[in-house]
């Protein structure tokens, strides 16, 4: 009786371990409904039992304390990588991205939490229930008979509880999966479907090359096309850069002076949304150098560095363009080295070949970068055109070197937020010298000027803090309406500025740009921008749908008003639109995962 009371405790210690954790990470937090929990605290005495059941099956009588351990490193490390990422870890993330733990120490540090030693207060008590099933010398075969009946009948119980969830919605949402049926069982199917795809065969078979080809953009003329063709393209990639930024004030000063400026005489994209996943800035490379979708749960940098791409690079280096990328970092973080060769670019230079004068975590300021970059432009431009493709740095999580950065943020000062408005007119004042220099050097009205924010600012743990400095309720929803960046394009000689309303996303970027620059781009699922004939919509990696009239979520049967945030019934034609924006991640998956641009 003694074992079977051990046992029992064991099986309860998964089961709030596990639940604690969804809490912890706000996996648990709506758009996911509260009235699933049940199912959840089921499926998660179901694991513990399973656990147990083969732990007694084993009969190592100390292997709690291993498995207690792996446990605790487990869960402690999904939960600091998931207030920075958003989702657990993968195994795709662990094999890559620990060589890239030296260069993010700064940012793991900065979303470690006190409370998260609890993952390891109860190492003292396994040892003691180790000790003491030591000392119970229970026999073998009441061992096996207890743990294969626990084993049996948790097995069971959880392929119940899976065979009733809505596991449709796990293909846009691992982090649902982990909701409703465990972190632990996130992981095996991870560890799974990673040796699966590694060994299955890749062929595209008749329908899917069908179902590809019939999803690319078809072109279609507009009084936009051919207006910047044989330009200069240079692209600005924002680190962090939000859209609730521009043209907001705070004690009378604007946050971002200089980016108001150049919106308001440029093709500014007031609702653009981000649609980056667990890859962040390198996501967003991906995205709009090739217009199509990162993959959901992998760092589609390291997962496709053999693939074939169709990027904007290749079109201009067959008209002549020297294509060059400019980092401030490492050029092997996010895999770049290899991964820009694919994108079509000649040159990428890194902080090796740049002058680390003035140094912000996590590498050269935004104010050093930029005039190192513009001489290079402009000693570059005189022998061809340019695609310049710049990815600034300094605005990045967790922002702790402007925390006395002299910008005034009133009743934010010694915040999270505080500190990053700070970093964001700090980057606006290194943006807005950059114009400059590129103006003296007679670059600016020559070019195709394209700047766009590559992800979030704010990590969701901090949205109730957002919503208080926007001074907004209903949380949820408005956080959701908020995860849009700092969008414009800037065309050669324009003086007289734009408005697009339309709900859009970073995928639809290439194509704005390829009607621009009357570029041949046969394989993009983003849309023109500035095509009135298009539909205002987008998806993200999570599968919400947002356009211009509501949000829908993929684990809910309604949607929300995008005024209001009220709920409205899914009428049939919402169906068609949210069913073919959805399907749009799927063609990109298949696209990725099985190389189909090469053929």
């Amino acid at each position: 009786m003694e074992l079977i009371g051990i046992n029992i405790i064991m099986i309860g210690y998964i089961a709030i371990k596990l639940l604690y954790f969804n809490f912890d990470t706000n996996i648990n937090t709506p758009p996911f409904r509260l009235k699933i929990h049940k199912k959840t605290v089921q499926a998660m005495i179901a694991s513990g039992m399973v656990i147990d059941g083969l732990l007694c099956i084993l009969g190592a009588d100390f292997s709690w304390i291993v498995v207690g351990i792996l446990f605790d490193v487990i869960l402690f490390s999904d939960a600091l990588y998931m207030r920075y990422y958003k989702n657990p870890l993968t195994i795709s993330v662990m094999i890559h991205q620990f060589k890239l733990v030296k260069g993010i120490k700064e940012s793991v540090f900065g979303v470690f939490l006190k409370k998260d030693l609890i993952y390891f207060t109860e190492l003292p008590f396994l040892i003691a229930i180790s000790i003491t099933l030591k000392k119970l010398n229970v026999e073998l075969t009441f061992k096996l008979s207890y743990g294969g009946l626990t084993l049996i009948v948790g097995l069971i119980w959880f392929i119940y509880i899976y065979k009733v969830s809505n596991r449709k919605s796990y293909f846009w949402n691992k982090k649902r999966m982990a909701r409703d049926l465990g972190v632990l069982y996130y992981h095996l199917e991870d560890v799974v479907h990673y040796f699966k795809v590694k060994l299955r065969k890749v062929e595209l078979t008749k329908d899917e090359k069908e179902k590809i080809n019939s999803s690319f953009w078809k072109r279609r003329e507009n009084e936009y096309s051919n207006i910047a063709k044989d330009k200069n393209l240079i692209v600005l990639q924002l680190e962090s850069m939000q859209d609730f930024l521009i043209n907001r004030t705070i004690e009378g000063r604007e946050i971002t002076p200089n980016l108001n400026k150049l919106m308001k005489e440029s093709v500014r994209f007031e609702n653009m949304y981000y649609q980056t996943s667990v890859g962040n800035t390198s996501d967003a490379e991906l995205i709009v150098n090739n217009s199509l979708f990162p993959l959901a749960d992998k760092p589609a940098c390291y997962e496709c560095q053999t693939n074939q791409f169709k990027s904007v690079g290749h079109s201009l280096k067959s008209r002549g363009y020297h294509n060059v990328a400019f980092h401030g970092n490492q050029a092997s973080f996010w895999n770049r080295h290899l991964m820009y060769q694919l994108y079509g670019f000649d040159k990428f230079v890194d902080n090796s070949m740049l002058d680390n004068d003035e140094f912000i975590f996590p590498g050269l300021s935004d104010r050093s970068f930029f005039r190192q970059v513009v001489g290079y432009l402009a000693k570059k431009s005189v022998d061809s055109k340019i695609f310049a493709f710049l990815i600034t740095l300094s605005l990045h999580h967790p922002y702790e070197y402007f925390a006395n950065y002299d910008f005034s943020v009133g009743k934010q000062e010694g915040t999270f937020i505080g500190r990053y408005i700070k970093g964001a007119h700090y980057a606006d004042q290194a943006i807005g010298k950059f114009i400059e220099d590129l103006k003296e050097k007679g670059l600016y009205e020559d070019s195709l000027l394209v700047m766009y924010g590559d992800h979030a600012g704010i990590p969701r743990q901090y949205r109730q803090e957002f919503m208080d400095f926007l001074e907004l309720d209903n949380v949820d929803y408005n956080w959701t309406k908020f995860q849009k960046v700092a969008a414009c394009m800037h065309l050669p000689g324009q003086k007289q500025g734009k408005g697009v309303t339309k709900a859009v996303g970073q995928i639809d970027i290439l194509p704005t740009i390829s009607n621009m620059m009357d570029l041949e781009i046969s394989c993009a699922l983003g849309k023109d921008m500035l095509d009135n004939t298009s539909f205002g919509g987008i998806v993200n990696r999570e599968g919400v749908v947002v356009t211009d009239y509501y949000v829908s979520y993929p684990t809910e049967e309604y949607a929300q008003d995008i005024q209001t945030g009220e709920k409205i019934a899914i009428t049939e034609e919402m169906k068609s639109e949210i069913i073919n924006l959805r399907e749009k991640l799927q063609i990109s998956d298949l696209i990725l995962e099985k190389n189909a641009l090469k053929e």
